[in-house]
């Protein structure tokens, strides 16, 4: 297995394996086009090497506290490294999200979740991640979620926060923001 190492495309640290380890995905530059400026407590969940923490924490000065949350170990790693200036305003999780109890009382979260299990698909991942996503919000919260157009989330979304919108649809991308009421 290969080692994380600096990719100098991203000015960032990844490690071969990873999600999108050696370039920017275009979802996350969709969803990242779409955040407003965020304050207080959040959440990048399923983060991989922290590409939306670095930049989210890059960009808002105003951030209390970013959980970062990935069930990869290695990714973990990766996204401690490069949030690695900011360390008062981040905590770092390797845990399941589908499975686990994560942080709660957020004010925001960010999430591109993934729907594959090894090469696999499986869209119940996802939307087991979104649910405990949802979940995690305080009244008033806000998820900003991007996935590939076709998978399932929005009756979770309707089913848990009430309250949801399509930002844009493009390149087989969706980004969508929900408020929990």
């Amino acid at each position: 297995q290969s080692a994380p190492r600096f990719i100098p495309e991203l000015a960032m640290v990844s490690q071969p394996g990873l999600f999108s380890w050696n370039r920017t995905d275009s979802g996350s530059l969709m969803l990242l086009k779409h955040l407003p400026k965020l304050s207080g407590t959040g959440m990048d969940l399923c983060c991989g090497y922290g590409l939306l923490s670095h930049h989210i924490l890059k960009t808002n000065p105003a951030i209390k506290q970013i959980h970062l949350l990935d069930a990869d170990a290695r990714a973990v790693q990766c996204a401690a490294q490069n949030i690695s200036h900011y360390p008062q305003k981040s905590s770092l999780h390797w845990l399941d999200a589908a499975n686990e109890t994560l942080p709660g009382n957020l004010d925001w979260i960010v999430c591109n979740p993934p729907f594959h299990t090894a090469h696999k698909r499986d869209t119940t991942l996802g939307q087991a991640i979104v649910e405990q996503a949802c979940q995690s919000l305080r009244r008033g919260g806000t998820l900003y979620l991007v996935a590939n157009r076709q998978l399932p989330y929005e009756q979770i979304l309707h089913h848990t926060l009430k309250q949801y919108q399509t930002l844009e649809e493009r390149g087989g991308f969706k980004v969508i923001k929900g408020t929990r009421l």
